[in-house]
């Protein structure tokens, strides 16, 4: 049962690049399974100030050259229930011509043109951000054979930095005298994409440290975006979410292990395209295994649209929010205010402990302790369902 909407108000005025944002918006939601009945667009004439505090909400202003200040009345409510408003420009430069004075404090995000796909997908994942449908983290990690491809692990590496991912890269993220497979899977235990750089020998049985990267990302439902080299043949036996395939027209000519900066954009380009799909795509699969056995169970629950549940139960009432990756001491904080602000009704955090390294686990333990949050590990849901509900 859902209990309301997301909502993307429309603020400000620019005809030309309107029509491609929102047509790149609702294919994203489509892609995430969102439907149009669970979101709306919500123009300034049609605002309702009510709605704030039911709806999660976000806004786009969009400037123009005309340099006005329409809206500033709507601006002036959102910012008053803290509503995160996103201006948009043509350019950093322009940003102090083009803002009306309603805004010039808050950082814009740019759009060239409605041909501008780089800047339309990153302001569309600033929304999703901020409407609780994507992390503000962007945690990736890139798996490869380091005979084959260290020359291009390293070239995305420092392109998914500069473009503003938290990035593991093994040679490059690892401090000397750490446990090397400990930490390297909780790396991936807390990313939601592995950049696979499927080339002639990661997949060799012999290749220990690439195959348990796969069936690790392939146990946590982490979505596996396989960057084909131009010699690899496609094997029906392993699965990946999507699959970006190299020629060799896309290597620099004097050196075949970098590939050009045009195809380094656009690898960068696709993995933002299908990064909230691929978050998402984790985050119902721990909402599913924990909600499937709340049904068979015969637990009566809500699940409200922001993926957090509500459980009213004989023995306790409580709401109980999903988190994606590794839970840390913001989870908790943001949580216990969750807490005050709900009358004090118990928050659970729900997760997953596999391949979280101990240490992680008993800091998560300290803080349950300081916080009064406590956390449910999908693993074990169902004896925590048969113990507390």
């Amino acid at each position: 049962m859902i209990n309301s909407k997301y909502q993307i108000i429309i603020l400000g005025e620019n005809k030309e690049l309107l029509p491609s944002v929102l047509s790149k918006l609702e294919n994203v939601l489509h892609d995430m399974q969102i439907t149009k009945a669970n979101y709306q667009i919500v123009y300034s004439d049609a605002f309702d100030e009510c709605s704030l505090g039911i709806n999660p909400t976000v806004a786009l202003y969009f400037t123009n050259e005309t340099g006005s200040d329409k809206d500033c009345d709507v601006v002036s409510i959102l910012k008053k229930h803290s509503v995160v408003i996103i201006p948009i420009v043509d350019s950093f430069d322009n940003a102090s011509r083009l803002l009306p004075e309603c805004l010039k404090e808050i950082n814009a995000a740019r759009i060239a043109d409605k041909d501008d796909e780089n800047g339309i997908t990153e302001t569309i994942n600033h929304v999703l951000c901020n409407i609780g449908l994507l992390t503000k983290e962007r945690n990736i990690f890139i798996s490869y054979k380091r005979i084959d491809c260290q020359a291009l692990a390293n070239q995305l590496y420092d392109k998914f930095l500069q473009a503003g991912f938290t990035v593991f890269l093994d040679t490059e993220s690892l401090s000397a005298g750490v446990n090397f497979q400990k930490m390297l899977r909780h790396r991936l235990a807390d990313s939601f994409v592995l950049l696979l750089l499927n080339s002639e020998h990661f997949f060799d049985e012999n290749s220990k440290w690439t195959l348990e990267e796969y069936n690790i990302a392939q146990s946590l439902r982490i979505g596996i975006c396989s960057i084909m080299m131009p010699s690899v043949v496609i094997k029906r036996e392993f699965n990946f979410s999507d699959f970006l395939r190299l020629d060799n027209n896309d290597f620099i000519s004097d050196d075949k292990n970098r590939i050009t900066e045009e195809k380094l954009e656009n690898v960068v380009l696709y993995i933002k395209s299908i990064y909230a799909r691929l978050y998402e795509s984790r985050k119902k699969a721990l909402v599913n295994a924990f909600t499937n056995n709340l049904r068979k169970s015969d637990i009566h629950f809500v699940q409200n649209i922001d993926a957090s549940i509500l459980i009213k139960s004989s023995k306790l009432t409580c709401k109980v929010i999903p988190l994606t990756g590794i839970p840390k001491s913001w989870d908790y904080y943001v949580s216990d205010i969750k807490k005050q602000e709900n009358d004090n009704c118990e928050v659970y955090l729900l997760y997953n402990d596999q391949c979280i390294l101990e240490e992680w686990l008993k800091h998560l333990t300290w803080l349950e302790d300081k916080s009064g949050i406590h956390a449910i590990n999908v693993n074990n849901n169902l004896s925590w369902i048969q113990a507390n509900l």
